[in-house]
């Protein structure tokens, strides 16, 4: 059998059909597959974005909540302390208080001296004088629990004179007590101006 074998030649029209073809190829290239391409690029770059956002907001939202329990905490702790810092007309409660422990202590006191209310620039003071009778080692016990049943208060002065002819070895024992009060609350108009 015999083949007739025909040569190949490309007619125009070829030509053109192949450049058509290119062209279509290169515009759904250019058209669509491209800017696919990189729409799908710029979600992988958004999705990335908001993964770490996400993360970040987490964090912020622990750190928040962190925050939240140290200032409820601290709140609470000024509430207490504002509890049991005395108010202003609450010094014979306070004398009474401070006879208790004397006694405890194995100190009399002889005279009580209130001074008058004063104020600092955020909060308020009275100074209370005491004399008492006592020996020193009754005057430390009597201040060390003192401290420790009232932090709203310090010492500011003590002194300690022997008594001439006391036949037990009491001594005329004077301290002064600075008593911090809770802070005053504005009145209405302080707190519009």
């Amino acid at each position: 059998m015999i083949v007739l074998r025909r040569p190949f030649r490309v007619f125009d029209v070829d030509v053109l059909g192949a450049s058509l073809l290119a062209a279509l190829l290169g515009l759904g290239y250019a058209g669509i597959w491209w800017p696919a391409s990189l729409r799908h690029q710029e979600k992988l770059r958004s999705a990335g974005h908001l993964q770490q956002a996400n993360a970040n907001l987490r964090t912020a939202a622990a750190n928040l909540e962190s925050v939240r329990r140290q200032t409820d905490r601290i709140h609470a702790e000024i509430e207490l302390c504002r509890a049991s810092a005395p108010a202003v007309g609450s010094i014979p409660r306070y004398l009474n208080q401070v006879a208790a422990i004397a006694e405890a202590s194995g100190l009399r006191i002889d005279n009580t001296i209130p001074g008058r209310w004063k104020d600092e620039a955020t909060r308020r003071f009275v100074d209370v004088e005491f004399t008492a009778r006592g020996t020193s080692l009754a005057l430390t016990r009597f201040l060390d629990r003192l401290s420790r049943d009232n932090a709203r208060q310090r010492v500011t002065a003590f002194s300690v004179s022997a008594q001439k002819g006391s036949p037990d070895g009491r001594s005329i024992l004077s301290w002064t007590v600075r008593l911090f009060a809770q802070p005053n609350k504005p009145s209405a108009a302080e707190r519009e101006s």
